[in-house]
């Protein structure tokens, strides 16, 4: 990271500005991923809270409350799926409402559009192929629910997430995010084409 976005990057967000540098993946549900196996047997499953709440003591708190908010009972356009090995081994979250990056609202997702986020692996089953193990059961239960695509934001900063999605055969392009003061989150222009002439997700 360049000296200038050190310095600045304290400084913008005391101004209430946040910069993401996020890219954007995207899958079209026809193309369904390959099987994969893991190493040891894994259950995957549509996860309660109570099934994740020991783990999410495990990660970052602005990631826990978004992980949280997922299982809002009375919210059915989200909700988490999760692999077992034991305990929990690893989840991953859709929200068929709109895009949300951490805990700012982008943008409402068109008809037939799902965005997957808080993907997570238990340190001690990192690379072993636990993430595509739900990304497969997650893309299939999405196309029991009618969607078209799925899509992702991922921190450019993220190499193992962006690898192993990568590894899914999703393809990405760079698409920065910006969080204005009073104006809502929203993509640099130009948006990612499938999330195009939409209103954003805090406007009514």
């Amino acid at each position: 990271m360049s000296l200038s976005r050190q310095t600045a990057g304290p400084l913008a967000r005391q101004l209430g500005i946040h910069f993401f540098d996020v890219v954007y993946g995207e899958r079209r549900i026809e193309e369904v991923p390959p099987v994969v196996q893991a190493p040891f047997p894994l259950t995957v499953r549509i996860a309660t809270l109570r099934d994740v709440e020991p783990v999410l003591a495990r990660i970052e708190s602005a990631s826990a409350c978004r992980v949280r908010r997922a299982f809002d009972a009375s919210d059915a356009s989200q909700f988490c799926l999760a692999a077992f090995a034991g305990g929990v081994a690893g989840f991953m979250c859709a929200d068929l409402g709109e895009v949300d990056l951490a805990g700012f609202p982008v943008c409402r997702l068109p008809p037939g559009g799902a965005y997957l986020h808080n993907a997570y692996v238990v340190p001690e089953l990192r690379s072993r192929k636990v993430s595509q193990v739900i990304a497969r059961a997650m893309h299939l239960q999405l196309a029991e629910r009618g969607c078209t695509f799925s899509c992702r934001l991922i921190d450019r900063r993220n190499t193992p997430s962006l690898i192993g999605t990568e590894r899914g055969g999703i393809r990405f392009r760079w698409a920065p995010i910006v969080k204005l003061p009073r104006l809502g989150a929203f993509f640099v222009p130009p948006a990612p084409p499938a999330l195009r002439r939409r209103h954003r997700a805090h406007e009514p």
